[in-house]
């Protein structure tokens, strides 16, 4: 008996994963962690190359964020540029999304206390893409793993 049960739950994991990289829409939130860090509720996502993504975002937070899709290795780039506006002034009127060609999607801005749906395709190339969010302070814990995959 305990075996069984043990395959049943192996099989609805399996299946929970492979609905991640379903055609339907994939749920996110903005999670604050006990040490005030903020992260997103997911660590890493697979997808299908050139796949429509559909992502329904939850931000109970009282604070903004953003959802940024970018290429691979980019996160230290792209989290300094993101600190250097903080520390320039320059960031509040583009929403903290620093000018980088590494950048290939940038969400509307995630509002407090709302819950938003956006879409993206998904690179055509295979690779591990970076998910950030370059709101002051949060890109070092609050990123992830866009896991893209051969059709």
């Amino acid at each position: 008996m305990r075996f069984t049960q043990l395959v049943s739950v192996g099989l609805l994991a399996a299946g929970m994963i492979f609905a991640q990289q379903s055609d339907g829409p994939i749920a996110m939130r903005a999670v604050t962690n006990d040490d005030g860090t903020m992260s997103y509720d997911k660590k890493e996502l697979t997808v299908t190359a050139g796949q429509t993504v559909t992502i329904v975002f939850t931000n109970p937070d009282t604070a903004q964020h953003n959802f940024m899709l970018a290429a691979p290795g980019s996160m230290k780039i792209i989290g300094a540029a993101a600190d250097k506006m903080v520390r320039d002034d320059t960031g509040e009127d583009v929403n903290y999304v620093p000018k980088l060609p590494q950048i290939i999607y940038v969400a509307p801005v995630l509002q407090p206390k709302k819950t938003t749906t956006f879409d993206f395709k998904a690179p055509a190339e295979p690779g591990r893409y970076v998910i950030i969010c370059t709101f002051p302070g949060h890109w070092k814990t609050m990123n992830a793993v866009l896991n893209v995959v051969s059709k």
